[in-house]
């Protein structure tokens, strides 16, 4: 298969609703899947480190200081790696940042 590497990206949004908005969005995706276990993972007082089982692909996003969410990926295949730009974009209520590609991204 292939092997994918950390890919950060850091946005800075002002808008309150970001964290309820990426929670829904991650629990409707692990609906959409099917999983047979939770695998969103609260990771608020957490180190990072500690909740991503190994050798697993995963989601995570921060909405302040704080912690975030984690998902865990069981599907790369099925997974959308434009996910988050697309939260975002809607966040930002901005159609081109949810289409930009992340390829595109680093031009």
């Amino acid at each position: 298969g292939k092997h994918r590497h950390t890919y950060i990206e850091c946005v800075p949004v002002e808008n309150e609703d970001a964290e309820i908005c990426f929670w829904n969005e991650l629990d409707k995706a692990e609906n959409e899947f099917k999983t047979s276990s939770k695998r969103v993972i609260s990771t608020k007082g957490k180190s990072l480190q500690s909740v991503i089982p190994e050798h697993f692909a995963y989601f995570h996003v921060e909405c302040g200081l704080d912690g975030g969410y984690l998902h865990l990926i069981e599907d790369e295949e099925r997974w959308n790696p434009n996910f988050g730009r697309e939260i975002v974009g809607g966040l930002l209520e901005s159609d081109n940042f949810g289409r930009m590609k992340r390829s595109n991204a680093n031009k």
